[in-house]
């Protein structure tokens, strides 16, 4: 919420985002769509670093 109020960019480093990008296509699909309803119904935008999160969890709920 700290970056949303201080309008801060995401600038760091991606590449945990690349590799669960890559490592886990089904749930980083459906993150996005998860980004997409939130951009749409709440006018946020989730960061890289945000993703990142919901793609792991996601993933975890997928391996069960």
């Amino acid at each position: 919420m700290w970056r949303v109020t201080k309008n801060e960019q995401d600038n760091k480093d991606n590449s945990l985002y690349d590799l669960v990008k890559v490592n886990y296509p089904r749930a980083f699909q459906c993150t996005m769509r998860v980004k997409k309803f939130i951009e749409e119904t709440y006018d946020y935008h989730l960061s890289k670093d945000e993703c990142t999160y919901l793609t792991v969890h996601i993933q975890k709920l997928l391996d069960v």
